[in-house]
């Protein structure tokens, strides 16, 4: 059965053709997913400034003040992408 419990995506190609396509699912980040973070960062390519803004204690206030600003989606209970949101407090 299409997606054996889980949300399927109907997307349609370049072609035309309609197309399932398997969701994973996005939650909310803990201080428990920096070093996954970290991995998902680093093989993306993206600067890593663990000494500053990247260091765990930093991720750690950032994600107490707020919690709902830091997503990550999982594909087969592995962590491969992160959003974090912010703002300038204006």
């Amino acid at each position: 059965m299409p997606g054996e419990g889980r949300r399927v995506l109907r997307v349609r190609d370049e072609v035309g053709v309609t197309r399932g396509v398997r969701m994973g699912e996005i939650r909310r980040l803990s201080i428990d997913d920096y070093d996954d973070m970290v991995r998902v960062w680093k093989e993306a390519g993206l600067p890593f400034k663990p000494n500053w803004r990247d260091s765990r204690e930093n991720i750690r206030k950032q994600m107490e003040a707020n919690p709902d600003l830091f997503l990550g989606y999982y594909e087969n209970g592995e962590l491969v992408g992160v959003v974090i949101g912010t703002h300038d407090t204006r």
